[in-house]
């Protein structure tokens, strides 16, 4: 996959595109973008269930960076486009 198919799906995603991790076709998510000064985070959340899964507080230009709650522990979650893939 190259740099510029990878920055057009991270694109496609935070424009609204719903998505799937490869090889886990059950679930997909669709990303919001929160409203703030700087237009780079927001929050993921699975697109059947409207549940929340994680919030996003980078984006990248071939990844997403963001955490989640665990049993009160702060969970780091990286996303890289390759892992990724459009609905």
């Amino acid at each position: 996959m190259t740099k510029q198919e990878r920055k057009s799906i991270i694109t496609a995603i935070v424009n609204g595109n719903e998505f799937r991790i490869k090889n886990q076709s059950y679930n997909t998510y669709k990303f919001t973008l929160t409203p703030d000064d700087v237009g780079n985070s927001g929050y993921i959340v699975n697109s059947s269930t409207n549940q929340y899964q994680c919030n996003i507080d980078k984006v990248g230009r071939v990844r997403l960076s963001g955490y989640s709650f665990v049993m009160d522990k702060r969970i780091k979650i990286e996303l890289n486009a390759e892992m990724l893939e459009l609905v």
